[in-house]
């Protein structure tokens, strides 16, 4: 009995494959959906016309693989960054170009050098950012979704993964040392693990990385960096999956995070704290007359996109700009420069807010749920765990004051994960200007 009832279940199994297959070859994502809708769409035909061979496994082999041949290029910078603009996505196109990559080698019909070069830059970009514990920053939208979790463990620390997996793949050196060793996913997917690593991680040495096509600059230095963000809001014409988050920083040291990305939390429900979570005053950079720098059209689209251009990019600075608030009825342009000043061991962030008018200025610093602040003669002490940095706002905004777990208006939180968040401290820093204005703030490593 068991074998006849194994067979019927197997049949209708198969039949149902194909049946999704079928219309998969029907029905690809396209126009403004043609995102990593598309590349998974690619990747699921592709796996299941190789491993269930059925009449028109052929063409459809065939087309999926041209689709996926072209979207790696199209989807992801030539410098590994996802278009996107959001970490979580970075992993999720990852794996969807990972798995049939590693299929066709095995079945002799490996894809072109073109495509696993790129798969090795967007795995360099991921092996720039992670920090030692295996955390990168929550730029743009994160639903904690995976294409493969074959590890039992709760916690999974997926970039971890894809370093370690990448470095098997690669040969690269550099990955195995940021990667968290044991990786129940690299075994399955390669066949072989590395050993746990031991001892310490590589400390960030003095330098500006670029990552001049997605728009994120690594300034390192003191045993600190800072990414600052100067990319497009997100891809296509929705940007689906971007905050408005043009000119923000986030911060770590010594291997604590102190300025963060406070995340998603929403997709889909809680309309008011979706907005907030992508909008600029969740981020760190400046909000002008309490504006968000791109217009929210929905969960899923802006319909008007600020414009972030690097104005000068060094080994010692970085400058930038955006045009989000050129629409406002007295045009305002919101410049930063970030550097790292080795003789004060302090990172340095100078704002401009270019324009005539009247303008009301809102500076916002999130930090992490870990950190505890002080204020003291004008500045800030913050500590993480054994670490502490001082944050010494501009002079000339009024009444700085920390904010946590506010709801009316929202300001203080961080989410940790999709539909959860803890109340976070957030700084918030005013002025009201006439004109153009330049703000300095000073960040020293105690």
């Amino acid at each position: 009995i068991g074998s006849v009832v194994e067979r019927s279940f197997v049949k209708k199994w198969v039949a149902s494959i194909h049946e999704h297959l079928r219309f998969i070859s029907r029905n690809f994502s396209g126009y403004s959906s043609a995102n990593n809708h598309l590349i998974g769409e690619a990747s699921g035909l592709f796996v299941g016309s190789l491993c269930c061979r059925f009449p028109e496994s052929g063409q459809w082999i065939r087309k999926s693989k041209s689709i996926l041949e072209r979207e790696v290029l199209r989807q992801n910078w030539p410098d590994g960054v996802n278009k996107e603009q959001a970490m979580a996505y970075q992993a999720f196109v990852f794996d969807f170009l990972l798995l049939p990559g590693l299929l066709a080698r095995q079945n002799n019909m490996d894809f072109s050098e073109e495509y696993w070069a790129r798969l090795e830059k967007m795995a360099e970009f991921v092996n720039a950012v992670i920090d030692e514990h295996g955390q990168v920053p929550q730029f743009g939208d994160d639903d904690e979704g995976y294409v493969v979790r074959l590890s039992h463990q709760p916690d999974i620390r997926q970039f971890s993964s894809i370093l370690a997996t990448s470095a098997r793949l690669f040969g690269r050196e550099d990955f195995k040392a940021k990667a968290t060793g044991n990786d129940e996913k690299t075994f399955w997917l390669t066949g072989q693990t590395d050993e746990r690593i031991m001892g310490t991680k590589p400390r960030p040495g003095e330098q500006i990385r670029a990552f001049s096509h997605g728009g994120y600059y690594i300034i390192s230095g003191g045993g600190a960096r800072m990414i600052f963000d100067c990319g497009p809001l997100g891809y296509l014409s929705l940007a689906a999956h971007g905050h408005a988050d043009a000119l923000s920083c986030v911060f770590d040291y010594n291997g604590r995070a102190f300025l963060v990305d406070p995340g998603t939390y929403a997709y889909h429900t809680k309309r008011r704290w979706r907005d907030h979570f992508r909008g600029t005053c969740a981020h760190n950079t400046i909000v002008i007359d309490g504006e968000n720098q791109s217009v929210i059209g929905g969960n899923f689209m802006w319909t008007r996109k600020a414009g972030c251009t690097v104005i000068h990019s060094s080994d010692h600075r970085i400058r930038a700009g955006h045009d989000g608030y050129t629409r406002l009825p007295s045009p305002a342009i919101h410049e930063r420069e970030v550097r790292f000043l080795s003789e004060q061991n302090a990172y340095l962030i100078v704002d401009n807010v270019i324009g005539a008018g009247s303008h009301r200025i809102e500076q916002f610093f999130h930090f992490s749920p870990e950190c505890e602040m002080t204020e003291t003669e004008g500045s800030y002490i913050v500590e993480n765990r054994g670490e502490s940095i001082r944050l010494v706002p501009d002079p000339l905004l009024a009444a700085p004051r920390v904010h946590t777990g506010e709801t009316d208006p929202i300001r203080g939180w961080y989410s940790p994960g999709f539909d959860r968040k803890t109340p976070s401290p957030s700084l918030r820093c005013v002025l009201d200007a006439d004109g153009g204005v330049e703000l300095k703030t000073m960040i020293y490593l105690l």
